[in-house]
């Protein structure tokens, strides 16, 4: 998750866009790995073991990009970050179901079925305030196996928060 500075301003954006377009308004926040936990798994303790030592991460914005792809309608596309995949690693490590989930850093800025053409309307109004955003807390989210519509993306759940660098707190 961005840090407070950071992400209040890409939450202004994110509601900005999910108003103009009638699309949920999903926190900010780039998906680090996906998986499944063990019936015997905490994901604190997941979390705090990969994240043991890890300090805010640096991301720099590469372009906004758009796909079909309902969790990439609209998005921020960033550039490869070292730490960013070791944190990616670490998860993958510590997990006792790891995935093979691929690391590709992005925010999305839309979830929703669109057309092309609304959806490089909505890319054009995208107006980036800076160029790096920092990240400084992990979350675990529960999520359905598919996220394919609004309904899904409402029915998430926090489990778990960790800042990184500092204190952790449960969700």
């Amino acid at each position: 998750m961005p840090r407070e500075r950071d992400r209040s301003r890409f939450q202004d954006i994110i509601n900005t866009l999910a108003n103009a377009y009638d699309a949920p308004a999903v926190e900010p926040h780039v998906t680090i790995y996906v998986g499944d936990l063990a019936l015997n798994e905490s994901p604190g303790e997941l979390i705090q073991k990969a994240t043991a030592g890890a300090q805010t991460v640096r991301l720099q914005i590469r372009n906004i990009g758009y796909t079909d792809e309902f969790t990439k309608t609209l998005f921020l596309q960033f550039r490869p970050s070292r730490r960013l995949g070791e944190l990616t690693e670490a998860l993958r490590r510590y997990s006792a179901s790891p995935s093979d989930y691929v690391l590709n850093p992005h925010l999305s800025l839309i979830y929703r079925s669109m057309s092309l053409k609304e959806k490089q309307k909505a890319a054009a109004s995208v107006v980036i305030p800076h160029s790096l955003i920092y990240f400084d807390e992990v979350w675990a989210i529960a999520t359905p196996p598919f996220v394919r519509d609004r309904q899904d993306v409402e029915s998430w759940r926090v489990l778990y928060r960790k800042k990184l660098g500092g204190e952790e707190s449960a969700a």
